[in-house]
């Protein structure tokens, strides 16, 4: 798809600091082909009001409940699907979510190796020609990082984000490294 042109509906004050780069890769990243898109951790990626007219497929999931939320968007584990056993997505996206789950953050209420089982799972929900779009935090040791004594984030590297794509047996399409602003865009298939 072209940023120039849905740029317009990108809210900075939505998103946390970097988010335009991420978001652009994503929107960059999609052909505009795809039927059925699932956005995981949606209530703060904004993606489900930017694309949902161009995409009638979009839905997207988050552990945390809303009120108010849109019909599109379910309350779930991306560990743990609920949905029907034919279901498959052109794409699924994690927009600054995968670094975050598992860990005592968000209300998490299934604490583990989270990133590795949600893309192990989201590789089972793949249609044939599908394809994963994540963009993490970036760092270069690969450390995490804590708020009030809590890890909040796993942050990543090279080598780290090749082990988990390779664990969860997807193979990386693109690997884009941005040190300065501290973020990994990784497009991922079957």
């Amino acid at each position: 798809m072209n940023w120039c042109k849905e740029c317009k509906r990108f809210d900075p004050a939505a998103y946390h600091r970097n988010a335009e780069h991420e978001v652009k890769w994503i929107v960059e990243h999609l052909s505009g082909k795809e039927r059925r898109i699932l956005d995981v951790g949606c209530l703060d990626s904004g993606l489900l009001d930017m694309l949902g007219f161009i995409y009638r497929g979009i839905i997207g999931i988050d552990i945390r409940r809303l009120t108010g939320a849109s019909k599109y968007v379910k309350l779930m584990d991306i560990r743990k699907p609920e949905f029907a056993a034919d279901v498959r997505f052109d794409a699924i996206i994690f927009l600054s979510t995968l670094e975050h789950i598992g860990l005592d953050c968000y209300g998490n209420k299934w604490l583990g190796p989270g990133d590795g089982q949600a893309l192990a799972v989201s590789r089972a929900l793949l249609s044939k020609a599908g394809h994963i779009l994540v963009t993490m935090p970036f760092h270069v040791e690969s450390e995490g990082r804590y708020r009030g004594g809590v890890l909040w984030e796993r942050r990543y590297n090279y080598t780290s984000a090749m082990w988990l794509a390779y664990n969860a047996g997807l193979t990386v399409v693109e690997y884009l490294e941005d040190r300065r602003n501290e973020l990994v865009c990784m497009e991922l298939t079957r």
